[in-house]
């Protein structure tokens, strides 16, 4: 068990709902407003111009789960539509998943065209997005609760 300590953080609840239903091996998720050091000590600081994601990987992944997960997240009726996105890894084995708000992945193609990542288009382009967004994921997070 390498993932057993509970995020207290609301934006990482979903995390944690994951880990008791099986054991993560790795996880990541943007926190809204982290703890950065100002140099002399550490403060909250705002990050909601990013968009929210909560990222894992199952030590023992079940693909039932992770169908019933899909449909969990895409059957989810909030603010915003949101996506469970999967990415096998390339020397380890194992699949790294994502979750957060499929319009992160609908500009790929157009903030590539500009040179930057999707998620930077967001931040400056659609600023409102995620404050709306990192609010969402709070109701996605008990739906998905109440889903699996």
């Amino acid at each position: 068990m390498r993932c057993v300590a509970r995020i207290k953080d609301p934006e990482g609840e979903l995390l944690n709902i994951l880990n008791d239903r099986g054991t993560l091996e790795w996880r990541k998720y943007r926190q809204r407003y982290p703890k950065t050091w100002t140099g002399t000590q550490f403060e909250r600081t705002g990050h909601s111009k990013l968009p929210p994601y909560i990222g894992f990987r199952f030590e023992r992944e079940d693909q039932e789960f992770i169908l019933s997960l899909s449909h969990a997240v895409s059957s989810y009726k909030g603010w915003t539509a949101w996506c469970l996105d999967g990415r096998k890894r390339l020397v380890c084995p194992g699949t790294n998943w994502i979750v957060a708000p499929a319009r992160v992945k609908e500009l790929e193609p157009k903030a590539g065209h500009l040179g930057i990542s999707a998620e930077d288009y967001i931040a400056r382009f659609e600023p409102d997005f995620t404050r709306s967004a990192f609010d969402d994921l709070l109701l996605l997070t008990e739906h998905v609760r109440r889903s699996l």
